[in-house]
């Protein structure tokens, strides 16, 4: 599905949809780097890495992940402008999670 179709598919109430960030991404200078992502019990159940990407314009693929009931990992790819992927991983830093570089 193109990002037009995306931009101008049905609306969905309380759902926000920001078209111009879509299409705007692909014109960007970006990056991508992977990390490693640890949770601790309070924050396994917070949906972290959607509230990153609705405050921060970048793109997550989660390459792996382990949850237990007090402890998740998970290797991620972070894509978008550099100085954005960064104030991501700060923003969730912020939060409590441990952000490891993937060497």
């Amino acid at each position: 599905m193109s990002e037009c179709a995306l931009a101008s598919g049905p609306r969905i109430p309380g759902i926000a949809i920001r078209p111009p960030a879509l299409i705007a991404f692909h014109d960007m200078a970006k990056k991508s780097v992977r990390y490693w992502l640890t949770f601790v019990s309070e924050d396994i159940q917070r949906p972290l890495l959607w509230e990153m990407s609705h405050k921060h314009e970048v793109i997550y693929d989660i390459r792996s992940a382990s949850v237990g009931p007090e402890l998740g990992l998970v290797a991620l790819e972070l894509t978008g402008e550099s100085k954005v992927v960064d104030d991501a991983v700060k923003w969730l830093r912020k939060q409590g999670v441990q952000v490891d570089p993937v060497f």
